[in-house]
């Protein structure tokens, strides 16, 4: 009898081992749903953003917008440094971010570095690009070597451990500051294979973008020496980095802090691939005071090879303005009052000042005459054109204007 239940127990002991193994495989892997889809965006960033990621860019781009993503382009595909200033909410991050995704889904780059001014909004980047992976259902369709071992953890991260699909471990890395993308192996046939790397006893190869890193840390934390070992034994060093605002206001007003910044940037970041390794690197900022860490990465003469661009909201203002006329005046004045008058929360009114708008609609042939703004999306519901949200803003932000929305500070030395 006694030996009867221990055989039984160990029966149902490895009836339950079987069934949480089995739990813990995500097998089998799904096909991709569009290669065609796919095929069209590979080297095509823009493509890419408008086909995947269309929510994260409702508005039409501007020029700046499209010769921005171009940029990224080329220094993601064949190497180099870009330093890039754009009006505040202009969504340069969001573009990088996106171009992230864009290197990782098709393995143009393997190891990915996220700096920013402090180590919590570092961790904050790698959060936007954790949450892609894990809700795009586009990617998870046509990307499913990344996307399907990601979803299949439903932000169970510590699953990650001990996830395998068809038997094999995954490998994966899901929290933190450090993400490693899921190791699937795939037939030799497979577009997707690496064959960079040995094949297995049964001859398949891991997928190009198995193994693929993502770090994040703040702009003042060690950043030399950054590696990683894939599971083909292999030492990877980073290839893109993004430096995301990496000054803080703080930090802009201490010389002290913007040497360090500038240092760490202009010395560090760019030898992080390792001798003979291609780097892209990018840099996005806001130019808070005439002379900081922003400023100076940007001059073309100081660092030419982060080829510096400062975009601004505002090209040139409308001739009423730059004339100091009486149309915008009195604009601003109708709205003031306006305002001024206003009960309610600003949040809960579709229209906070519909007279001033009216007179804007009245004279906007001759009120907009001149004005050279290159984001003609960017304006809120209530106002008629891209030209009011600009004056409208300097009205609103007259301090902080010069800084935030056309990186050019005054130079309060002067």
């Amino acid at each position: 009898m006694a030996n009867s239940y221990t055989a039984r127990r160990r029966r149902n002991a490895a009836r339950e081992r079987e069934s949480a193994e089995e739990a813990k495989d995500i097998g089998p892997l799904p096909k991709v749903a569009n290669w065609a889809r796919r095929k069209r965006c590979e080297r095509d960033l823009l493509k890419y953003m408008l086909t995947y990621l269309r929510e994260s860019f409702p508005l039409d781009f501007s020029k700046d917008h499209l010769d921005f993503v171009a940029a990224v382009q080329r220094c993601i595909l064949d190497g180099g440094a870009k330093a890039q200033a754009m009006p505040r909410g202009s969504g340069k991050t969001t573009i990088i971010l996106a171009a992230i995704t864009w290197a990782q889904a098709y393995g143009h780059r393997r190891f990915v570095v996220l700096i920013a001014a402090e180590t919590e909004a570092s961790a904050e980047l790698a959060d936007d690009v954790r949450i892609v992976w894990e809700t795009n259902e586009k990617l998870a369709e046509d990307f499913p070597e990344v996307a399907y071992p990601v979803q299949r953890l439903q932000g169970v991260v510590q699953r990650a451990k001990t996830q395998t699909l068809d038997g094999r471990q995954t490998f994966m890395r899901w929290s933190g500051r450090k993400l490693v993308m899921p190791t699937i192996l795939v037939d030799p046939n497979d577009p997707r294979a690496d064959h960079s790397v040995p094949a297995t006893a049964d001859g398949r190869h891991p997928t190009k973008t198995s193994g693929c890193v993502l770090r994040a840390t703040g702009i003042l934390a060690r950043v030399r020496g950054m590696k990683h070992t894939d599971t083909a034994g292999r030492t990877i060093r980073p290839d893109v980095v993004l430096v995301e605002d990496f000054q803080t206001d703080e930090s802009a007003d201490s010389e002290l802090q913007c040497a360090k910044r500038e240092r760490k940037i202009a010395a560090g970041i760019l030898g992080l691939a390792g001798p003979g390794k291609s780097m892209a690197a990018f840099a996005t900022c806001t130019v808070i005071r005439f002379g900081d860490a922003a400023d100076r990465l940007l001059n073309r003469v100081i660092y030419p090879r982060w080829r510096g661009t400062r975009c601004k909201l505002v090209n040139r203002w409308p001739n009423d303005i730059e004339a100091d006329g009486p149309l915008w005046k009195r604009y601003l004045e109708i709205r003031d009052e306006e305002l001024e008058q206003l009960v309610d929360d600003l949040a809960d009114c579709d229209n906070p000042h519909p007279k001033a708008t009216a007179y804007y609609r009245k004279n906007r042939r001759k009120m907009d005459a001149g004005a050279d703004i290159p984001w003609r999306d960017r304006k809120f519901a209530h106002e008629l054109s891209h030209v009011e949200h600009a004056v409208n803003l300097r009205h609103d932000n007259p301090d902080s204007f010069d800084s935030e929305y056309q990186n050019e500070p005054k130079d309060e030395v002067a």
